[in-house]
Formats: C-alpha cells, sequence, structure tokens
C-alpha cells in the first residue's frame, strides 16, 4: 500500500503507526528511502528505521544445499544500516504477504485496530465502498 506521510519529512505523528506496523507478523518491509535513494525498510530501533540497499546485489546461490552452507555468509551486509525516521522521504510502500483467508482476516484487524488506536496519525485511509466518483455511470 503506497502512501505519503507528510509534505518534505515524516510528520512525528506516524512514527508509532510505522513502528506498530514492523510489530506485525503481516509485513514484509516498506520500499522508501530519501531523493535518488532506494533502501528496503526491515525494521525498527528506537527512532531509526534499520535498512538494506536494494542495489547491492549478488548472484543468485543455487538451491544445492552444500552450495547453500559455502556462500551464505557472503550474501549478508557485515553492518546494519540505519536512518533516523524525519531523514527518509514521506512516499512509503508498505508491503503485507497475505497467503490465506486468516491472513486477510488478519489484516482487517489490523486495519481497523490502527484506525481505532492511531487516528489521524493512522498510516492508511480505508473506505467501506468505493467512492460515487468511482462508481460505473449508468
Amino acid at each position: 500500500i503506497s502512501t505519503r506521510l507528510g509534505l518534505r519529512n515524516i510528520d512525528r505523528e506516524y512514527f508509532a503507526a510505522i513502528s506498530h506496523f514492523f510489530m506485525m507478523r503481516l509485513n514484509v518491509g516498506i520500499i522508501g528511502g530519501r531523493p535518488k535513494e532506494a533502501f528496503y525498510l526491515v525494521g525498527i530501533q528506537n527512532e531509526f528505521i534499520i535498512f538494506l540497499d536494494p542495489h547491492n546485489t549478488l548472484d543468485a546461490v543455487p538451491a544445492d544445499p552444500d552450495e547453500i552452507r559455502f556462500k551464505h555468509l557472503k550474501s549478508h551486509e557485515k553492518v546494519a544500516k540505519k536512518i533516523h525516521f524525519t531523514k527518509l522521504d514521506p512516499t512509503m510502500t508498505f508491503g503485507f504477504y497475505l497467503s490465506e483467508h486468516k491472513d486477510y482476516q488478519a489484516f482487517d484487524n489490523y486495519m481497523a485496530f490502527g484506525k481505532k488506536n492511531f487516528g489521524e496519525g493512522w498510516l492508511f485511509s480505508c473506505m467501506e465502498t468505493k467512492p460515487s466518483f468511482m462508481k460505473a455511470q449508468t
């Protein structure tokens, strides 16, 4: 789900909701960054977002278990990177993985919880139905 959480920077009111997102089991991270830099945001520590640089790519490791054991350590970052959340661009895409109906129910509960508990500081706008301007004209 793509959203914008401020004009030039992420507004502080959204930080608690972003932290809550990383605690949800269905999250697969956030695509974000800052001007001319894209990051894959994967976690949070205090007011810092932990990220991976998607531009650091490596060859795929073959599906051979011996090859995986040999090469897996070379596939990890040596140092965790983090950035203060106020330094990120406010346009972000939140990723969720829903593989079955119970995941959708958990996602629906998550959205309802967020709207109720974070109010104006919630990350997303949810609607029960399409707005009238999007409904088919007859």
